[in-house]
């Protein structure tokens, strides 16, 4: 009985934060490739009795747009079964070994054109394999559940954001003494459950100045180093990666991957606090920016923050 997943699957597009990922609407001229890697200490060996079969069921192809697929593959393509959405996959050539951690194609589709898309954002793409050789032990076979997810094109269309997720912080921060900021992620006016991609990132950045009185900025760079930025109410799967760095510094947020970003519910927040602030900066308006990045169906952007030094 094995104790290791032998072959470990994932779908990509045209770039690595695209893994796994389907994005909607569908444009012909997108191409996915589906890889497969060997998990095991040994290697696997490819024969002429070797198959995959990958079922495409999930996906929401209707017959028409199943048959007009575009099919590239190392492997023959043996059959496509239209009534089950699957395209079954044999190895017809001299023996080929695939080292352990190896990674290899299965196969890429294009003119993938989905009239009805599924309801689910997320769907199981199943892979069934038999007949793997293994380097010194008995044949594989199995199926593995590649999870695939479907969001709005990144960075092509004119959604804003802010009107879907808001961000806020603190009304205002002591000076002269250690203070703290709460940032506020909350359902905005037109609330929508975004999942973030693997490279969904919101990064805060205070405002800095080494010139007094510091009218419009709030510390200078060196205190940010005391800083301690956690996680609070609903956070607790977020990564938190701070960048020190001499004239900026800022600190990285990303969600859970294929997680929503925010709920949608009254009481849905994510919170993050940020100890240990100190400013002896004059009493006025500060800025602060929290920028974001690679969240699907949004332009890229801001939020423009401004806190009260008091």
């Amino acid at each position: 009985m094995l104790e290791e997943i032998p072959l470990i699957f994932h779908l990509s597009g045209r770039k690595e934060k695209e893994r796994d990922t389907i994005f909607l609407p569908t444009i012909n001229r997108n191409t996915y490739t589906v890889t497969l890697k060997n998990a095991m200490s040994k290697s696997i060996v490819f024969h002429r009795h070797s198959t995959f079969v990958v079922d495409l069921s999930s996906i929401g192809f209707n017959e028409t747009e199943f048959s007009n697929l575009s099919v590239q593959s190392r492997f023959i393509e043996g059959r496509r079964d239209t009534d089950k959405r699957q395209i079954h996959l044999l190895w017809q050539f001299s023996s080929e070994e695939t080292s352990p951690g190896e990674e290899k194609e299965l196969l890429t589709f294009g003119n993938l054109d989905l009239s009805n898309p599924p309801p689910s954002a997320q769907v199981e793409m199943a892979i069934a394999y038999e007949e793997i050789g293994v380097k010194s032990g008995p044949d594989l076979e199995g199926r593995y559940e590649l999870q695939v997810y479907f969001e709005n094109n990144p960075n092509e269309s004119n959604q804003n954001l802010q009107e879907s997720i808001v961000v806020d912080c603190s009304d205002s921060i002591s000076t002269h003494q250690a203070d703290k900021i709460i940032f506020t992620f909350r359902p905005g006016i037109t609330p929508r459950r975004v999942r973030a991609m693997h490279t969904t990132s919101f990064v805060i950045t205070l405002s800095y100045s080494y010139e007094r009185p510091g009218a419009g900025v709030l510390m200078i760079p060196e205190n940010a180093e005391q800083i301690r930025l956690s996680r609070k109410k609903g956070a607790t799967q977020w990564d938190i990666v701070s960048h020190m760095g001499m004239k900026s510094p800022s600190w990285l947020l990303q969600p859970p991957f294929g997680k929503p970003i925010l709920e949608t519910g009254l009481d849905a927040v994510v919170e993050f606090e940020m100890e240990n602030i100190y400013t002896e900066f004059t009493k006025d308006i500060a800025t602060i920016s929290v920028t974001y990045t690679d969240v699907p169906g949004y332009l890229d952007g801001s939020y423009p923050l401004s806190i009260e030094k008091v």
